[in-house]
């Protein structure tokens, strides 16, 4: 019997002799303790503290009888999750099961059916688990799953060598541990002339399976990583999780480890992150690409910044490990377009950024490729006149050019458009235009000294 009562842990039982398969009783704590902090304050969501499902294998030491309870229907929270996530949970009613006198090792697992699990184990299943199956047992990410806030955290407790008495009650305290780790990023800007907006992410490295069951720190969890979908970033911020990936540095560097020797790489400038050699970073480590708009006093364009994960909080920046139950936040300051503050570590030049950028001269647009507009006053007769000197730089999923005006094609951008409103005053959405052309167009317009589609 499984009896409804709150229990404080009792890690040793003073029992000198256990006789086993006899009747017993044993009572629950069950807990979703704290996340550990990795660099800053954490705000765990709801949903990670949540216990959809709990089930118990219990193995006897010194024989191969296994017993399995399912404790997912009689669930009931006690407790709200606390801003770090802790949250106690009870039983709705007494759960009569077998369960017998002896010495067990107890396997609690929670969440099976989570997005980052994927386990079905029942009592069938549950026959043939020995402490060594149990130790091995795979949480699967089948299905590459990335975002935070859609599905329960798989956890796991393990309770070695428990006594549990005949004809007494056995206190038992399960603390769960998430075999997930939460990962935020939050980006600002350092000064007020420096102005980057994130677009979009990658991450790289993500482990397709992890060990439900703790214990096994220090070793790769897995051989077979995946590359997530480019997603969107709403605001300055955004979060994710992912099973846990221990990594260790590829090397050392020669003069001890700063914070640029976790990008420093070798490969072409703007080639695809997985196209780059990584010096000192593990080949399986986890690392962010952040790509988005840049603009200074100096430059406009588009920028990324490659970011390893890791806890380099007490700046140890050879920590490569994305360990189970961490709250990694990482705050990224930038600085200027080659250079960003992580955390509270700053560098004049970080090798994790690169862009394609333009020196500004005169006044720059930066508009959304979606219908969004500007009213614009073009000097005819001095783009004429150096019409020699100016060119259209651009980079589409084609490729990159930088194109002199007087030799434009039809190369991948004829999606942009210039148009001529009805009077100074006029902004109206592109697709209401009476007339407007492409930047071919306008060219050979302006050197035709035609004023179709343009105001002088």
């Amino acid at each position: 019997m499984l009896a409804v009562v709150m229990a404080a842990c009792q890690d040793d039982l003073n029992v000198s002799e256990i006789r086993g398969g006899k009747p017993a009783k044993i009572s629950l704590n069950i807990e979703v303790p704290v996340t550990k902090e990795v660099n800053n304050s954490r705000a765990v969501t709801a949903i990670e503290s949540e216990v959809s499902d709990l089930v118990l294998v219990m193995i006897e030491t010194g024989s191969k009888r296994v017993e399995f309870v399912d404790l997912s229907n009689l669930l009931v929270s006690s407790t709200d999750p606390t801003t770090n996530g802790v949250r106690t949970y009870n039983l709705s009613d007494v759960y009569t099961s077998e369960t017998l006198s002896g010495t067990y090792n107890i396997y609690a697992i929670a969440n099976q059916g989570s997005s980052f699990a994927n386990i079905s184990l029942d009592e069938n299943s549950a026959k043939s688990m020995t402490d060594e199956k149990m130790q091995n047992l795979i949480a699967s990410n089948s299905n590459n799953f990335l975002s935070v806030g859609a599905t329960t955290c798989p956890m796991s407790a393990t309770l070695k060598n428990v006594e549990i008495k005949e004809d007494e009650t056995t206190e038992l305290a399960i603390n769960l541990t998430r075999a997930v780790s939460h990962i935020e990023f939050t980006f600002t800007n350092g000064s007020s002339t420096v102005n980057f907006t994130p677009q979009y992410y990658t991450v790289y490295n993500l482990p397709e399976n992890g060990y439900m069951i703790g214990g096994k720190e220090g070793n790769p969890t897995t051989t077979s990583y995946f590359t997530s979908a480019r997603q969107s970033v709403e605001g300055t911020s955004f979060e994710f999780m992912m099973l846990e990936n221990i990594q260790t540095a590829e090397k050392e560097p020669t003069n001890g480890w700063t914070y640029n020797d976790r990008e420093a790489w070798t490969g072409t400038a703007g080639s695809s992150p997985d196209q780059k050699d990584f010096i000192y970073a593990p080949d399986d480590g986890t690392f962010v690409v952040v790509s988005g708009t840049y603009e200074d006093d100096s430059y406009v364009g588009e920028v990324s910044y490659t970011i390893h994960l890791g806890d380099f909080s007490n700046d140890d920046f050879s920590n490569f490990e994305v360990n189970r139950n961490e709250y990694h936040k990482y705050n990224v300051t930038v600085n200027g377009v080659n250079s960003i503050t992580v955390e509270a570590q700053a560098g004049d030049l970080t090798n994790g950024a690169e862009g394609e950028l333009t020196k500004k001269e005169g006044v720059t647009f930066i508009l959304d490729a979606h219908y969004e507009t500007v009213l614009v006053k073009i000097p005819t007769k001095k783009v004429l006149a150096d019409i020699s000197k100016n060119e259209v730089k651009f980079r589409t999923p084609k490729g990159s050019q930088k194109v002199a005006l007087s030799n434009i094609k039809n190369e991948d951008i004829n999606w942009i458009q210039f148009a001529k409103p009805n009077g100074s005053n006029g902004n109206y959405t592109f697709p209401l235009y009476k007339y407007h052309t492409t930047i071919k167009g306008l060219i050979e317009d302006i050197i035709g000294e035609k004023e179709t589609y343009y105001q002088q």
